[in-house]
Formats: C-alpha cells, structure tokens, sequence
C-alpha cells in the first residue's frame, strides 16, 4: 500500500470518528473553554475568543491523471477580539494562522496555506445582524443567501473577506443591504491587502411574510 493510501485509509478512519453520536451514548458535558474563563475576569465590554480547525483531504487519480495523488491536513486557528463600549457600538478584530501539512503543492499558497495574518478588522455602529439599522465600515465578511453569488466561502481554509462599507436596515418584514467593497486578495507571508479593481458593490434586499415559510430576495450587483 502506497503513502497516499495510507493517508486516505487515516481519512477515512478520521471521518468515521465524526460520525453523530446515538441516542445510547451518554451525553457529553459541558467542556471547558478557555477564553470563558478569561472572559469572566475582564469587563464586559472586552471579550476575547478563538476557535481551531483541523481538516484532513486527499483525492486519487486527479484530473483523472494517473499517479496524481494528493493527501494532506489542512489547519486554522483564530483568535478573535471585540470591544463593545455601548450597546451600539462596537469594534471587532480577528487574527487568522492557516496551514497545510504533507501537500505535494511547495510552497503551499491561499486557499491552502495563509500564515498568521489580520483577517476581520472593523468598526460597527448600530447592529447589522439583528437591529433596525447597522453600519460597518473595515475589513468584513460579506454573506447573503446561500453564498451563490456574494459570501465568506468559509469551507476554504483560508476563507474569503472585503475591505467594504456596508449599511442594513429592517423595517416590519423587509431588509434592505447596501455595500460597496474590494475583495482581499490573500498572499502568504505578507500583510494581505486588497486588489485594486476587484470591486463588488451591491444591494440585497429580504421581504418576507409575503410567501409563507419563504423569503423574497431582490438583489443587484455591479463593478466599478
């Protein structure tokens, strides 16, 4: 058995591990965090936080060429920070190390590999998730729908993001988003920073109550 078997035969041994537990097994207690315990020392307007991903991939024959076997472990750690002065107000940051480990790709590059660098750094005023009106201004991600035509594509393990500003307001029912952004073009081992010209602005509209258990979503998109 070649190497890349080898790897797939951990892949495979590795999702079955991921497998949903059953209503037999005892259920798992709650696990310690340690950015909970930080967070109960400081004020409650500073909070800190962070997560790691750890993703195993391989594929054999690709491009349906022989002998072109790939297998490698893909891994992400963040680390994020927000100040909330006001319940209006706020400012998020979050630090972003993504790294490949056994690829045949040398150097590993984006969407693979994309070493510690600043991924989210904005400020927002009002609230864009869930108030009546919200603006954000500094390096966001940007999801509407599924992600067919605008969104963070988080899969990756890199993840995209834009230097944008970007508005919502919600009113009885409808929503309304209205950005202008640059897509951040990602390089490994320097400080990423946006293409000049790869601009997406856009409006996305939301009505709903119209159609029971659907939403209404008008939408348009252009380059300048």
């Amino acid at each position: 058995m070649n190497l890349s078997l080898l790897r797939l035969a951990a892949l495979g041994i590795a999702g079955g591990l991921c497998l949903p537990l059953t209503a037999q097994q005892v259920p798992a207690q709650s696990s310690f965090v340690p950015s909970d315990e930080l967070n109960k020392e400081l004020p409650k307007w500073l909070r800190f936080g962070g997560d790691y991903r750890a993703r195993l991939e391989g594929f054999i024959e690709g491009a349906f060429k022989k002998d072109n076997d790939d297998a490698y472990l893909l891994n992400r750690f963040r680390i994020n920070l927000l100040i909330k002065p006001t319940p209006w107000l706020k400012f998020y940051a979050q630090g972003q190390d993504a790294r490949v480990f056994w690829k045949n790709q040398n150097p590993a590059a984006p969407p693979f590999q994309n070493t510690m660098d600043l991924r989210l750094a904005y400020m927002e005023i009002g609230e864009t998730e869930k108030g009546t009106f919200g603006l954000r201004v500094g390096r966001q991600e940007l999801v509407f729908g599924e992600q067919r035509l605008v969104g963070h594509v988080s899969w990756l393990n890199t993840a995209r993001r834009f230097d944008a500003v970007g508005a919502t307001v919600r009113y009885n029912g409808y929503r309304l988003d209205a950005f202008a952004s640059t897509v951040v073009n990602p390089v490994d081992g320097t400080f990423d920073h946006h293409a000049a010209g790869n601009n997406c602005h856009g409006l996305y509209g939301g009505i709903e109550k119209r159609i029971p258990k659907a939403v209404i979503e008008p939408q348009a998109f252009w380059s300048l």
